[in-house]
């Protein structure tokens, strides 16, 4: 469903987890160390908050180094601000059911809940050091 410069995103259904139905999996690139995927396991496990994505799992192996997260099934905020064919297609891959877009309360509220993830992570000693609209995730 996605790549990044870390590595590249699936959703999957993993019967290990019942009860999320599918997941995000983010395996890493193969030029990834396994140790920045480790650090980011350990900042993800000190950074429990209602507006931060729940880690699920992780694999440490260097071969097959990924973590396992939630599936936002609304995309990006990128993805309902630009409404680009391919802002569309990843909605739709997703499972996103609706109408893609936001009202400006929706645009102000995704912003909110932003703010308070990144107050909570500066709380922790944790710099995000990418935010973006596209790394802005939708339930």
């Amino acid at each position: 469903v996605g790549r990044g410069g870390f590595g590249v995103v699936y959703a999957v259904e993993l019967p290990s987890l019942p009860g999320w139905g599918r997941v995000a999996v983010k395996r890493a690139l193969s030029e990834v160390d396994a140790r920045e995927v480790m650090a980011e396991v350990s900042n993800l496990r000190r950074c429990a908050h209602r507006d931060v994505l729940p880690l699920l799992g992780y694999c440490g192996a260097p071969r097959a180094a990924c973590i396992v997260t939630a599936l936002m099934r609304g995309g990006s905020l990128d993805d309902h601000l630009l409404l680009s064919p391919d802002a569309r297609a990843r909605l739709q891959k997703l499972g996103f059911k609706g109408t893609p877009g936001l009202s400006w309360s929706q645009r102000l509220s995704a912003l909110c809940d932003a703010a308070r993830a990144l107050v909570h992570l500066h709380s922790n000693l944790i710099l995000h050091r990418d935010v973006k609209t596209a790394n802005i995730l939708l339930d």
